[in-house]
């Protein structure tokens, strides 16, 4: 915030973040004055200060609206970070309950697809999208034949379909059939068997897509003993890479003494089939994917060297006209030792990238150390006036009141510190991102 002390021991406080510019103004004919305008929630107020004397008017001048300038820069900074967190706080789906109760047979990740695509690419199979047929290809493509897949179902709200095995509703629903030829050990009967599959589906937003199937077959011994539930679980992990379970049940319908070879062979047909299945989804999602998560990286990438570039140009703008900062250290530099400041923040900035920018960055601890004596321009310069001119209301008295008014600034740099830190930490974490990218 910035302080002021007027006469009277008057005092105004502004917050950096409220000021909107300072001007020079006039008091009637003498052009020695200032005036603030800052933002009062309302709209827009002002302040106006005069009896700047021996120039100081201009030092504070300078100081003050580079200070303005860079507290303006932070707040647009720390906008664009908010922004930027606010998408990547996103935290994984947590994984699929249901899969606990089945044999997990697949896991894995894909980078760069969102939950949205997979469905649309490989279970939509073009039903209210864009998207080309996908599973009925596929299951040709594997020597599958007779092949037919219903369009999908689409529940009215509170009439979705319910799932029987899970107990869960689902969007959407079809009918999946095809002739398939026998693989596994349990090789009894006829070489062909018959699958139909029965799907459920439901997209919960961009964060979990789940296709359940009850899949039954005929043609094999046993047939109607058990039915194989299959459950796919696609979930979102960050903001754009998923995660791909799948899960296998065998479901008896009846007791059986050949239970555990039944289940076992079920394992042993479907893994190598769902495994191929996974590999094709992956393929047509990387292949069909939209450029929007790339362009959204892009972005980020521009955005993180727009924060590095724009916490650079903040030293840059608050670094200007040293001159009359080496001036107002010459004059005070006696009673105020600024160097202090200085050696006090020494260490911070050799530990951060800045020191490439020596000049801009000891200008800038000048303006945060130097801001403290701001508010000193207006009583202090008066007074000296005062004494030049030998007019009365001075005494040792007051000079002693200054001193200690001055003494007692600590909680002020404080807070003067506190802008420093960010200063560098926003420089040095922007700096950090730009070079990870």
């Amino acid at each position: 915030a910035m302080y002021f002390i007027g006469w009277g021991d008057k005092k105004i406080v502004l917050k950096w973040e409220d000021a909107l510019s300072v001007t020079k103004d006039s008091i009637g004919m003498l052009d020695n004055s200032l005036r603030f305008t800052y933002d009062n929630g309302d709209g827009e107020s002002s302040y106006f200060f005069g009896s700047f004397a021996f120039n100081y008017r201009l030092t504070a001048f300078q100081i003050t609206n580079q200070l303005i300038t860079v507290a303006r820069s932070l707040k647009e900074i720390e906008g664009k970070k908010r922004t930027k967190s606010s998408r990547k706080i996103l935290k994984d789906v947590p994984p699929d309950e249901m899969l606990k109760k089945m044999e997990i047979i697949l896991s894995k990740e894909i980078k760069n697809v969102r939950v949205k695509d997979y469905y649309v690419n490989c279970w939509s199979e073009g039903n209210k999208t864009d998207a080309a047929p996908f599973y009925g290809p596929f299951l040709e493509k594997k020597k599958n034949f007779d092949v037919k897949i219903s369009a999908w179902e689409f529940a009215d709200p509170g009439s979705e379909f319910l799932n029987e095995w899970s107990g869960e509703k689902f969007t959407q629903k079809r009918v999946v059939s095809f002739r398939s030829k026998r693989t596994t050990h349990l090789y009894i009967g006829p070489p062909i068997a018959g699958v139909t599959q029965t799907q459920y589906c439901r997209v919960e937003g961009n964060d979990k897509c789940v296709l359940a199937m009850t899949v039954v077959m005929d043609g094999i011994p046993y047939a109607d003993v058990f039915a194989i539930e299959v459950r796919w679980v696609t979930r979102r992990l960050g903001n754009n890479d998923v995660s791909v379970d799948v899960g296998v049940f065998v479901d008896f319908k009846k007791s059986s003494m050949f239970a555990s070879k039944i289940r076992s062979g079920t394992v042993q047909e479907s893994k190598p089939v769902y495994i191929e299945l996974f590999e094709a989804t992956k393929e047509v999602c990387i292949a069909g994917r939209t450029d929007e998560i790339e362009e959204e990286k892009e972005h980020e990438k521009e955005e993180g060297e727009g924060e590095a570039a724009a916490a650079k140009e903040v030293c840059v703008e608050a670094a200007t006209d040293g001159t009359a900062f080496t001036s107002f250290i010459t004059n005070f530099s006696k009673r105020f030792h600024p160097e202090r400041i200085w050696d006090a923040f020494a260490v911070k900035i050799k530990a951060t990238s800045l020191m490439s920018h020596d000049a801009a960055v000891r200008h800038i601890l000048l303006i945060v150390g130097l801001f403290t004596f701001i508010y000193l321009c207006f009583p202090f310069s008066a007074k000296l006036a005062s004494e030049q001119t030998g007019g009365s209301g001075f005494s040792q008295h007051k000079l002693d009141d200054l001193t200690k008014r001055i003494d007692d600034l600590n909680g002020e740099v404080k807070e003067i510190k506190e802008l420093l830190h960010r200063i560098l930490s926003l420089v040095e974490s922007s700096e950090q991102q730009v070079k990870e990218m």
